[in-house]
């Protein structure tokens, strides 16, 4: 499944592997499974909508519009073509969309910026790398739980969040050159 500019992913668990590129508009929850690869082309910018209203869903870890990965997110961006996940509005208000969840998955997160989400990129059980990534004006920049989770960061900036990095329940950290 190939999405291109402009192209909207509603609330949906992708069934194959899928790339976004240019503008997404997300509007509700993605969930990428196990065994399903969701990649981002560099310079793609992703605008993801606050929720009309709370949900119950068990399926998802946030009553908030969320991007979970149980599969494998590679985000591909370059220095001069970051990949951006944003809201949807012209001011970034934090914690008005969940954020990335990585719930037993693994992303690569390159040359990304992640901003306005309740938690930048939150990592339970899975594998982060991310390089020259920017996680800033969240409430939480970058959150890592559990003895079965491994965060490699290199050369990223967790900034002007509410609250940096938190590390809990024995989980893996490898900061090498970043700025928190």
């Amino acid at each position: 499944c190939f999405i291109s500019h402009p192209a909207t992913a509603s609330s949906k668990t992708l069934t194959s592997d899928t790339v976004w590129k240019g503008e997404v508009s997300v509007s509700e929850d993605v969930l990428v499974p196990e065994g399903v690869t969701l990649t981002i082309t560099p310079g793609t910018v992703i605008k993801v909508t606050s929720p009309e209203s709370a949900k119950t869903d068990p399926e998802y870890l946030s009553p908030m519009t969320e991007i979970t990965v149980r599969g494998t997110l590679r985000s591909d961006g370059r220095r001069n073509a970051p990949i951006i996940f944003r809201n949807d509005k012209e001011t970034d208000e934090r914690g008005s969309w969940a954020g990335i969840l990585i719930d037993g998955g693994t992303a690569s997160l390159s040359s990304c910026r992640i901003q306005g989400a309740e938690t930048g990129v939150y990592v339970l059980k899975g594998t982060l790398v991310a390089a020259d990534a920017v996680f800033r004006e969240n409430r939480y920049g970058l959150v890592a739980e559990g003895p079965e989770t491994k965060v490699n960061i290199k050369n990223a900036r967790i900034t002007e969040n509410d609250y940096g990095l938190f590390i809990f329940n024995g989980a893996h950290v490898d900061n090498r050159e970043s700025v928190i």
